[in-house]
């Protein structure tokens, strides 16, 4: 499923997932959000709708493309939806690129792994960012929603998720 241009839009929703694929992969490039903050998250759901209990959790480590920059760490603990990229970045003017891979463990158990940069074209700030997690969405999961948590739409950017059965 890909998405070339997602400028104007609100939300990106995958239902066909199939059912409880051992991978999905989410792909993005040059993605951004309008409005401040705006946070990009997105959800795993089942055939009954989209889980949104709390039950994302989330770390990251991220550090500044700079030779004297320190390495920071974060996390989330139950949320209702997994950060698209941290909550530390949550500016309009950010522009992501990067990926995100579910692996299932059990039926509906998913653990998190990605990789990421953000960067400005204003001043040139880039930043890396890696992060894990996992959830369990309590039944075999077959779509996923991506979308701007604030309620406006994607300023640009592109997405493509794949999934492995």
């Amino acid at each position: 499923y890909t998405v070339s241009n997602i400028t104007g839009t609100s939300q990106i929703n995958v239902t066909n997932l199939g059912t409880d694929p051992h991978e999905i992969c989410i792909n993005f490039h040059f993605l951004k959000g309008v409005g401040d903050p705006c946070a990009i998250k997105f959800q795993l759901g089942t055939s009954g709708g989209l889980y949104s209990s709390n039950g994302y959790n989330q770390s990251w480590t991220y550090f500044n493309n700079t030779s004297s920059s320190t390495m920071v760490n974060t996390r989330n603990h139950d949320q209702t939806a997994f950060w698209l990229y941290n909550d530390n970045f949550t500016s309009p003017l950010n522009i992501y690129s990067g990926n995100v891979t579910l692996r299932r463990t059990i039926i509906g158990t998913y653990l998190l792994a990605g990789s990421a940069m953000s960067d400005r074209s204003e001043n040139n700030n880039q930043y890396s960012n890696f992060t894990n997690g996992r959830v369990d969405i309590s039944g075999a999961c077959t779509q996923l929603r991506i979308y701007v948590d604030n309620g406006t739409n994607f300023a640009q950017g592109s997405v493509t998720v794949r999934t492995i059965d």
